[in-house]
């Protein structure tokens, strides 16, 4: 596979091309001859998970790599490079072999969305962000990487919104940091407690009133956030997009069951434009859907 031209690892240091060979090899194992592909086209198309959900650290291994999200985030990435069904049939066939080895990840077949918006990051993913951002070649390239993720991942900002944001917007108010928004949407969002740190560092290493996100510029342009993501370097694995990162704060506080409408104000939407994301979200792990549903 290593002297193949189309080496899906060849960019990998040699421990990891020879572990992600072996997870190639593992995974074909347990699955060959049961699904309905051949062997060859699985294992390609396997290989090129791998490869792509390597964050140019430790390997995942085949839970995390299968696993749905996973796949989906896959699949969407492909879309966007990918005429025809290619996308589809790779994600077909991913399926199948994800069904195999892990079996209870995988009830049902699911139409792929057409280019979902609202797929969130999973916790693997932003844990491969966060690394990506924090090994960028210049300390302007980190912050601006990492403000991008504190406000978004943090604070449920969208992509203008980060461009606009100032240090002076941001505040500790009532034992919480919160960030004051006066766009199109004006509101009051605070930040979740996880990136309250990250947040204080980013501020107190630009002066004061100046932009949080490329702090040295003096206005705002037309897609600033995702025009400067777009030259960021990024080999492998998700690629950074502040509009899904805001997806995925908005699903996360779904899932841990904040009140609708005091998302929808936190987040600017309207309770319809909140519906989109709830096919993603699960009710609270540790409250069980009947004492919900019981009141107290």
């Amino acid at each position: 596979m290593s002297n193949h031209p189309q080496d899906p690892f060849a960019s990998m240091p040699d421990a990891a091309r020879r572990q992600a060979q072996e997870l190639v090899e593992s995974i074909i194992a347990d699955c060959d001859g049961r699904t309905r592909y051949p062997t060859t086209t699985v294992t390609t198309t396997v290989a090129q998970l791998v490869a792509w959900s390597w964050t140019g650290g430790t390997l995942l291994g085949a839970v995390e790599i299968l696993d749905p999200y996973n796949v989906e985030a896959y699949a969407v990435h492909l879309r966007t490079r990918m005429r025809g069904g290619g996308a589809a049939n790779y994600r077909a066939i991913l399926r199948a072999v994800g069904a195999i080895v892990l079996p209870t990840a995988y009830p049902k077949q699911v139409p792929l969305p057409a280019s979902d918006p609202t797929l969130p990051y999973t916790e693997t993913e932003v844990r491969s962000l966060v690394a990506w951002a924090r090994g960028l070649p210049t300390p302007e390239m980190r912050h601006n990487a990492m403000s991008v993720l504190a406000c978004s991942l943090g604070a449920g900002l969208a992509p203008a919104e980060i461009a606009m944001t100032r240090t002076n917007h941001v505040s500790f108010e009532f034992g919480a940091i919160q960030i004051e928004l006066a766009g199109r949407v004006p509101r009051t969002t605070v930040v979740r407690r996880e990136w309250e740190s990250t947040l204080v560092d980013l501020i107190v290493a630009v002066p004061d009133g100046a932009y949080l996100f490329r702090p040295g510029r003096s206005h705002v342009r037309r897609a600033e956030v995702t025009n400067y993501l777009e030259r960021c370097p990024r080999e492998s694995g998700p690629k950074l997009s502040a509009q899904r990162c805001r997806n995925t704060w908005i699903i996360e506080h779904l899932r841990s069951g904040v009140p609708a409408l005091v998302l929808c104000e936190a987040a600017g939407i309207t309770s319809e434009q909140l519906g989109r994301y709830l096919r993603h979200a699960v009710g609270p792990e540790d409250s069980p859907a009947r004492e919900l549903l019981r009141g107290k």
